[in-house]
C-alpha cells in the first residue's frame, strides 16, 4: 500500500481501477477510500455510499468523506445542463434528455438521433 500526503487529502498511491484506489480486503478487491473508511473503525451502510467532498477519487483520508444516499450522491454527479451537446441550443430547461455517453441532448437532437439509430437497423 503506498500514500503520500498533498495539502490535507491523502492520495492512494498503489493499485487503480476506473480512477479510484484499490486494496485487498478478506480475500476481495473493494475500493481504497472504503478500505479506509472500514480501517478507521466507520460502517458502510446498505443503500448509502461514501462521497469524496474533496472531489479526488484517490483520496483515503476519512474526513474528507460523508454517507449519503444513492440518488443524492447521482445527483451531486450529474453534469450540468448548460447547453445542448449536438446543436448548442440553451432552451434546456423544458426538453432535455441524457446520452449516457454522449452528455446533455435536446429532444429534437435525440429524436435525430434515434431515427438515425432506426435507418440503421432497417438497412442491417
Amino acid at each position: 500500500m503506498g500514500i503520500f500526503v498533498l495539502t490535507d487529502c491523502i492520495l492512494w498511491t498503489g493499485g487503480r481501477s476506473m480512477g479510484y484506489g484499490m486494496a485487498h480486503r478478506d480475500g476481495v478487491n473493494i475500493r481504497a477510500h472504503q478500505a479506509a473508511w472500514i480501517d478507521a473503525g466507520r460502517e458502510l451502510v446498505a443503500g448509502m455510499q461514501l462521497h469524496h467532498v474533496c472531489e479526488e477519487k484517490l483520496c483515503v483520508n476519512v474526513d474528507h468523506l460523508v454517507l449519503i444516499t444513492a440518488s443524492d450522491h447521482a445527483r451531486l454527479h450529474r453534469p450540468p445542463r448548460e447547453e445542448c451537446l449536438v446543436c448548442g441550443s440553451t432552451n434546456l430547461r423544458q426538453h432535455t434528455r441524457y446520452g449516457r455517453a454522449d452528455g446533455w441532448r435536446c429532444r429534437p437532437c435525440m429524436a435525430r438521433k434515434q431515427r438515425a439509430r432506426n435507418r440503421r437497423k432497417a438497412l442491417a
